[in-house]
């Protein structure tokens, strides 16, 4: 269930966050500060190694995944504080994930020292563990069985802590959502699973052969690199086939128009991690764009300013390719007062023509990549197929529904009636069922047209259309038969119960006040022919002919009458 937050609870979940990260980094500090004399007995090489790694681990992911960019940092900052100590290891931390800041943000760098913060804080738990099992602060050149089992269980310490700060660093947020969290968990444990042994075998072949041992680390670095990248990609693989077979079935079973584009962004969502994605559909000359759908579906449609004539949107309308924006707030193309987000346009291009174009936003701390615009690339086509055939198949429906309904009133037309009438006779005659027929017809009609006009001629058939269609049931069949006469085919119904059923309807419409125009409002009444199976006829194909005569009957007598055959 989606969290749904009030102004109050939003303020007290933000203030919660700062002072919970403002705590992390001044505990972080805390630790440097009080064993920052140990600093200087650091080895030169090994801590110009150990930061250059945790600033390239942070600067190129080892493979980005749906929900984040997986990297080998934690690892490396575990490994430092087993090599240089926790202070050391947390400078490394902090330089690394401020260096590593893309933009100007305050929050955006706070966080970026919280982030380090957190890993010096598990740096610190790790170490202080080793050391109360082992009675070292270091691992040894030739480490016993006990080391290694310290080794090893500081190393689980330290994701625990290290997920455990996350976890409470995301308290009020919307990653503690379940949605949010549990696939950055999997992603989060994948990465933990194949670099913190390696981290551990970094520790033992650093100490034991020291700079010597750099080839066989860089092997077993792209070793376990390699592993996580063909995990992602396979994973990914699964779901672009999965998304593609999803809106494949869409393409074969909707009818709306509108359906495939829709069912296109839940799919994105799959592929890639967005906060909102709009869709917005062009017209037919490529002038302008519509929000025509969102998701989540929850939230509010844009604004059409957005798509103004120079703005990014309707550029992205131009183009073939996908565009990239870091900061849409920065972009001198778009409106004053827009959100600062980035953003990953994506054009559906159909036979050379833009049909719509995909907008995915998230947080200017995570700017979309190449790498994730390509793993849309295979379901935008078959979206866009996917909108023709189910746009072609809609068109059908309508082309088949205006052939068979009268196109004023919406009812059956005459030939349609017809047909109907036929199959209900042979399921009467075969099964010896009753069947009854109305035949209607709208008193002094001409009159009316000639005094008020054809135009208010219409609205008045409309309207009794609508309240014949309202008394009858949904079994029943309503046609036009033509002119201002309309005919009403009752399966299972007898002589009397259609009787009763037309004096409703004729009692119904004398009742009604009718517009006339200018304001003005008449009533008006039918005639009606009731003619049933078998008590008015023994055979069925007569129905219609003696309903028609009981019709002509109730004219002759005056109008506004029932009569039966």
């Amino acid at each position: 269930m989606p969290f749904c937050f009030s102004h109050a609870n939003y303020r007290s979940s933000h203030i919660w966050l700062r002072g919970f990260r403002g705590a992390v980094i001044l505990f972080a500090t805390a630790i440097i500060l009080y064993d920052i004399t140990g600093l200087s007995q650091i080895d030169p090489a090994a801590g110009a190694l150990l930061l250059g790694l945790i600033i390239l681990s942070r600067w190129v992911p080892v493979a980005i995944s749906r929900e984040k960019p997986i990297t080998f940092t934690a690892s490396f900052v575990f490994a430092a504080a087993m090599l240089v100590g926790a202070p050391a290891a947390g400078i490394c931390a902090i330089v690394a994930c401020a260096i590593h800041s893309q933009n100007s943000h305050r929050s955006s760098r706070l966080y970026s020292i919280f982030l380090g913060g957190q890993f010096t804080l598990a740096a610190w738990a790790s170490q202080t563990f080793f050391y109360k099992f082992t009675g070292f602060p270091h691992i040894s050149p030739h480490p016993g069985w006990r080391e290694i089992v310290a080794l090893m269980g500081a190393a689980s310490l330290f994701s625990l802590i290290n997920g455990i700060i996350v976890s409470l660093g995301n308290v009020g947020s919307r990653y503690a959502r379940r949605n949010y969290a549990e696939p950055v968990l999997r992603a989060q444990a994948l990465a933990y699973m194949v670099s913190f042994p390696f981290a551990t075998l970094m520790v033992l072949a650093y100490r034991a052969f020291g700079l010597t041992s750099l080839p066989i680390l860089a092997t077993l670095l792209l070793v376990c690199a390699h592993a996580v990248r063909m995990t992602v990609d396979n994973r990914n693989l699964k779901r672009q086939i999965w998304a593609l077979e999803q809106l494949g079935r869409t393409c074969v079973s909707g009818v709306n128009a509108e359906m495939p584009l829709q069912r296109f962004l839940s799919l994105s969502r799959e592929l890639v991690s967005f906060d909102r994605g709009v869709l917005w559909v062009s017209d037919d000359t490529n002038s302008t764009l519509e929000p025509r759908t969102v998701y989540p579906e929850t939230a509010n449609l844009p604004s059409n300013t957005e798509a103004s004539p120079d703005s990014i949107l309707l550029r992205a309308a131009q183009r073939t390719t996908p565009m990239l924006i870091a900061d849409a707030s920065r972009d001198p193309r778009q409106p004053a007062g827009t959100d600062a987000a980035s953003w990953l346009l994506y054009p559906i291009v159909m036979q050379g023509r833009t049909i719509a174009v995909a907008q995915f936003s998230r947080s200017i701390s995570r700017p979309f990549t190449q790498t994730e615009a390509n793993r849309l690339a295979p379901l935008v086509p078959q979206a866009a197929v996917a909108f023709e055939s189910v746009h072609v198949r809609y068109l059908m429906h309508r082309y088949q529904n205006m052939a068979t309904t009268d196109g004023l009133t919406g009812l059956l037309n005459h030939r349609r009636s017809q047909e109907v009438l036929r199959l209900e006779l042979k399921r009467t005659t075969r099964y010896q069922h009753p069947l009854a027929v109305l035949m209607m017809d709208v008193d002094n009609f001409k009159q009316f047209n000639d005094t008020y006009g054809h135009p208010q001629g219409d609205v008045l058939l409309r309207s009794i259309s609508r309240i014949i269609r309202n008394i009858v049931r949904d079994v029943d069949h309503v046609g036009r038969y033509g002119g201002e006469e309309f005919i009403v085919i009752l399966p299972e119904t007898n002589r009397t119960a259609a009787i009763l059923l037309a004096d409703r309807i004729r009692s119904s419409i004398e009742e009604e006040w009718f517009p006339a125009g200018h304001g003005a409002v008449v009533q008006k009444t039918i005639s009606v022919g009731v003619a049933a199976y078998p008590e008015d006829t023994a055979r069925a194909s007569e129905l219609i002919q003696k309903a028609d005569e009981a019709l002509y009957q109730a004219k002759r007598n005056g109008r506004n009458c029932v009569i039966a055959a």
